[in-house]
């Protein structure tokens, strides 16, 4: 039981550690005033149906909803989608692989 306890010790330790750099370096991402990988978070249905638009629609409704801007909803919301990627990984290695 203490070796499954120390599995389980490191690699939470491991998603931590990567969850955080990643929402580190997705903030010095979003610091840059001229960064274009948020341009396909921008599209959205103002203009017609468009594939994609949905996150584009929901990143206007929630920056308009919050009074806020909306490279902060998109880094919010990317920064969310990663967690849960990380979270759902760590809980698929320890139900399947360590029990």
């Amino acid at each position: 039981m203490d070796r499954l306890y120390k599995k389980n010790f490191f690699l939470l330790f491991y998603f931590v550690f990567i969850g955080f750099f990643a929402i580190f370096f997705l903030y010095t991402k979003h610091t840059v005033g001229n960064d274009s990988s948020i341009s396909e978070w921008i599209i959205n249905y103002k203009g017609g149906f468009t594939r994609r638009g949905l996150a584009g629609e929901i990143s206007f409704f929630f920056a308009t909803l919050l009074n806020t801007s909306l490279r902060l909803i998109i880094f919010i919301f990317q920064s969310f989608f990663h967690l849960f990627y990380l979270i759902l990984f760590f809980f698929f290695f320890i139900f399947f692989f360590f029990y």
